[in-house]
């Protein structure tokens, strides 16, 4: 199931990027990966799962919360002025598989 929410969230951007074009907003999203929390448990995922995940992903580890935080000032700045219904994704590579 959280692939198909992540799957419409991705949609939904792309579609509102598309309609504010005329009103000069650039609507992007952030799509984080496996990301560690210091507190609470995934539901449906072990920490296992979780350790085994980070050792799957490309960079050799998960995500942590500030990873995530530090793409929205760069999809905020003017420097992405022309960006538009894009997906950046958080994941330290595990996309890639």
């Amino acid at each position: 199931m959280t692939a198909a929410v992540k799957g419409e969230v991705e949609a939904l951007a792309k579609a509102l990027a598309y309609q504010l074009v005329p009103s000069v907003v650039c609507f992007n999203c952030v799509a984080p990966g496996y990301t560690q929390k210091e507190a609470g448990t995934y539901q449906g995922v072990s920490n296992g799962g979780l350790h085994q995940a980070a050792g799957l992903a490309p960079m050799k580890t998960l995500v942590t919360p500030d990873d995530v935080a530090a793409a929205v000032p760069f999809l905020l700045s003017r420097d992405t002025a022309r960006i538009i219904g894009q997906v950046i994704h958080v994941d330290a590579g595990l996309g890639l598989l």
